[in-house]
């Protein structure tokens, strides 16, 4: 799998933006705050830091989520089981770190600064095409659901 579909696929698992009228920012929060706490965090950060410091956030945007306080719902796999929420943010957490700004970025900073935007355009299309249904695809969809 490429890695903006893997990256977005990996955090729609536990968030999603709310509506088809959603801002580019909500439907991106995962991916802004996995790369705003690399690029500030210390060069001297381990991989492994880099992860929970990633994880931190993100737990704290699914329960503001959870909580009505932030905007977004969580998909009905990732709602009900705590365990699997975390599991869903570790594993999209560790795939940041290791493929976006270990492997494509070299592990530097200022090639993820340099190349953040790219992603962010990249992972927005990927995101509308995949999570953002037209009507009539869903009308669509239902109408098999019937005739089945």
């Amino acid at each position: 799998m490429r890695m903006i579909e893997a990256l977005v696929n990996k955090y729609a698992r536990f968030y999603r933006a709310s509506g088809k009228n959603s801002s580019a920012y909500t439907r991106l929060r995962p991916l802004n705050i996995a790369a705003k706490v690399i690029l500030e965090s210390q060069p001297n950060t381990s991989e492994d830091d880099l992860q929970l410091m990633i994880e931190g956030y993100l737990f704290s945007l699914v329960d503001g989520v959870l909580n009505n306080n932030n905007e977004g719902y969580i998909p009905s796999e990732a709602v009900k089981d705590k365990s699997q929420r975390q599991a869903l943010i570790e594993d999209f957490s560790q795939y940041f770190v290791k493929e976006v700004f270990k492997n494509y970025c070299r592990g530097e900073r200022s090639l993820l600064r340099q190349n953040i935007n790219l992603i962010r355009h990249a992972a927005e299309a990927w995101y509308i095409k995949q999570y953002l249904k037209k009507p009539e695809e869903k009308a669509q969809k239902s109408e098999n659901k019937e005739s089945n």
